[in-house]
């Protein structure tokens, strides 16, 4: 897995500032083009080229010249926004990286497993659990009993987990899989069940399980109505 980006706010602070410089760099030698250019132009007058010539060349040059600052400023401006949106399309991709993994979801706090079927039929799913520490680490996974939305009452489930007891040693992952039969005597068809996949004494490892019912594949369709 990839690690957490850094936070998103510092990669952008880090390109304002580039911007900020190359905006200054570009004044500066603005200012240190033109001004010197317009003396030296104005020196250039003599009999055979009056005042009036040399001051419309000193005109033409310096509008030549704040023309192109513009022209730079503005492409910085679009560099700047274009800057802002790869580095948050950047970041969020990163993000999305961090907390998947081949399809599967990572166990960690705030991750959440989807897993859908028929009443009668078997959902299943998998996740992965990694080991980002630099010692070993146990995991030994348990799972809370399931509880429907809404509803207060809470049930064991029967869920099968594939491994539900392992060790990984420094930077290591494991993919787990899980398996629930939907019977009907537990389960109804357009419900919601949520329970809490972690592993004993690990906080890091946890997981929110949230199991969709949909209505079996055979289920008979009402009579047509023939009032």
């Amino acid at each position: 897995m990839n690690e957490t980006p850094p936070p998103i706010w510092k990669s952008m602070q880090d390109f304002a500032t580039r911007v900020a410089n190359e905006q200054s760099r570009l004044w500066q030698d603005y200012l240190d083009t033109v001004f010197p250019r317009t003396r030296e132009q104005r020196g250039a007058a003599s009999p055979s080229r009056p005042s009036a010539a040399v001051a419309g060349d000193v005109l033409s040059d310096a509008g030549e010249r704040t023309a192109r600052l513009f022209r730079d400023f503005s492409d910085l401006t679009v560099r700047y926004y274009r800057g802002l949106f790869e580095a948050g399309r950047s970041y969020a991709e990163a993000m999305a990286q961090a907390f998947t993994k081949g399809g599967g979801v990572v166990a960690g706090k705030g991750s959440t497993l989807e897993m859908d079927a028929r009443v009668g039929q078997e959902a299943a799913a998998s996740f992965f659990v990694e080991n980002r520490r630099e010692g070993a680490m146990k995991v030994e996974l348990e799972v809370s009993p399931f509880s429907a939305i809404p509803g207060p009452d809470a049930f064991d489930a029967g869920l099968v987990i594939e491994p539900p007891h392992f060790t990984l040693g420094p930077g290591e992952e494991r993919r787990v899989t899980l398996r629930l039969p939907l019977d009907g005597a537990r389960f109804k068809a357009g419900t919601t069940y949520l329970a809490t996949l972690a592993s004993k004494g690990d906080p890091e490892v946890r997981l929110l399980l949230r199991v969709n019912v949909h209505e079996p594949k055979d289920a008979a369709a009402p009579p047509p109505d023939r009032h």
